[in-house]
This record gives structure tokens, sequence and C-alpha cells, in this order.
């Protein structure tokens, strides 16, 4: 049995295989299927990582694990939960090598797995006050406008640096529907492009645009009464 550990914090993670174990037959698993517009670092990664090469996973922990971590806590809103979420993704790349087709960078293809996973964990849970939000289709016109429009917002409070500040806009932004929260999150905390949103979340760059116009609304209207002049 080969294994590979990372601390992150006070996460200490591992992620494990077993040579020659169930489902493994006697051969050696299966090589991913890698398309040319890979570089030639990514292409002998994947196969070190197919080869079950334990400096190889070493390696895509140590650049890759920090920021998954910080894209589950975002999504998820807790460290715990943050911590399993990146157990798995580790733990699902190596099971799923074999259905990598090399059509996005390695990095890229681990991110969305987290992204992923991160999102059905939010989702399982059900901890959410969803319920608690104004439905999003109502108090905008057909452009997307606010019916009510919010007030100028004192320029002290926008100063993220004030933790009081941060407190208040993640409890607002995790308590969003799931559609907004993820592109909210996406766009504004993670500063992923729309097309980028638009791959990682199946929709067209159009819908992105929309959801999030509409999430910040939401947002700036949730926070109106703390912030406005």
């Amino acid at each position: 049995m080969g294994a590979a550990s990372a601390f992150n914090g006070r996460m200490l993670l591992f992620v494990s295989w077993t040579q020659g174990g169930e489902g493994s037959g006697t051969g050696s698993p299966p090589a991913p299927i890698i398309e040319a517009r890979l570089s030639e670092a990514e292409r002998t990664l994947l196969a070190r990582l197919a080869a079950r090469d334990e400096g190889a996973l070493r390696s895509v922990l140590a650049e890759h694990q920090q920021r998954i971590y910080q894209l589950a806590l975002k999504i998820t809103g807790s460290a715990e939960d943050a911590e399993e979420v990146t157990q798995d993704t580790f733990i699902r790349l190596l099971d799923s090598l074999g259905q990598f087709e090399g059509r996005s960078s390695l990095g890229t293809w681990v991110y969305k797995l987290g992204l992923n996973l991160s999102l059905m964990r939010r989702r399982s849970l059900g901890r959410r006050p969803e319920q608690a939000w104004a439905d999003p289709m109502e108090g905008f016109d057909d452009r997307g406008h606010h019916l009510n429009p919010v007030g100028r917002w004192r320029g002290a409070v926008l100063d993220t640096e004030r933790e009081q500040t941060r407190r208040l806009v993640r409890e607002a932004i995790a308590e969003m529907p799931a559609d907004y929260h993820s592109v909210l999150v996406l766009a504004d905390m993670e500063g992923r492009s729309r097309q980028e949103i638009a791959a990682m979340l199946e929709l067209s760059v159009p819908a992105v645009k929309s959801r999030l116009h509409r999430a910040r609304l939401m947002l700036r209207a949730r926070l109106a009464k703390e912030f406005e002049e």
C-alpha cells in the first residue's frame, strides 16, 4: 500500500491506494487518454499518477490541495466539510484518471472535481436557510434591474479588511440559493471568468452573467440595512 499526506493548517490529508487491489485485477491501472495539447510535463505527471507513483501524488497535492480546500470552504462554509471534500477530490482524481481526456489542464480538471464535490456536499447537507431569501425572480424588471433600488453604501463599511464586514458578507453569501451562491463565489471570491464559470457549471455565458448580476443585487439588498448611508 502506498500513501501520501500533506499538512494544510490543521488538516492532515491522507490519500492512499492498494496495488493489485479490488477493481485493478492483475494488470496496471488504465492509462489516461491524453491529447497533444497537454504539456510534456503534464503528460509525464499523468503517466506517473496512472502508475501509482507516490511522488507524483505528493506533487499534485502540494500544488492543488490548498486551492481546493479554500474553494470547498467558500462553498460549504465549514472547515470540516472542506477537509472532507479536499480528501474526496484527490481520491476521485486517482479513481477517474482513465476518464481524463486532456481537454483542459490537469489543474483545471482537479479544480472542477473539487467544485462538483463541494456543490454536492452543500446540497446534501441541506444546512443553508435558503428559504429565508426572497424569490430571486421577484423584485427585478425585465432587464434584471432591482425594482426597489438600494441606497448608496458608506465607503468605510465596504472595507473588507474589517472583520465585521467580512463576517456579514460571508454569512449572507452562505445563505444564498445554490444557483446564485455558486456563480457569486466563483466570480467574486475565486476570480473566475464568465467563460470558465459557464464551462464548470455547464451553463451558457449569458446565463452566468444573468445569475451573477442578480446574485450581486440580492446580496446588496440583503446587506442594505447594515451598509446604507
